[in-house]
């Protein structure tokens, strides 16, 4: 077999693995399998890897909007996430407060009425308004 044969060999064993992986996922979150979060996802939230989580969660949803086991999980990975990076994270605050404003923004377009995102968008947007900075988008 020639290296190039070799290299597709291969990339095609990942990609078929990656799917078999996403569609495990789907299955899981969709209802078809335990209610809850897998393991690996529950394994990243607990290592606070919120980014890879949300973006698993934001993939999975994009497929299925209708599944609110999806929707919650999503909606919950983000409010963690932008809590932690609104009070406690060492980050300095031009790098957490748009990545937070970001991610209580798109939680509220998921569930307007959660009240962690509400009070997190009210606090930050609050704290530009006092420094008369422009709001970050």
């Amino acid at each position: 077999m020639t290296d190039a044969a070799t290299m597709d060999a291969t990339r095609f064993r990942r990609g078929t693995c990656l799917a078999l992986a996403w569609f495990a996922l789907m299955l899981t979150l969709s209802g078809c399998g335990r209610s809850k979060a897998p393991a690996q996802l529950q394994a990243l939230l607990k290592e606070k890897k919120y980014e890879e989580a949300i973006t698993l969660l934001e993939t999975a949803y994009a497929s299925d909007q209708k599944s609110p086991e999806l929707r919650t999980e999503l909606v919950a990975a983000s409010v963690a996430y932008a809590n932690e990076l609104t009070y406690k994270s060492d980050l300095p605050p031009q790098e957490k407060y748009p990545k937070a404003l970001r991610l209580y923004r798109r939680v509220l377009q998921l569930d307007p009425k959660q009240p962690d995102a509400v009070e997190g968008k009210n606090l930050i947007e609050s704290i530009y308004m006092s420094m008369g900075r422009p709001m970050p988008r």
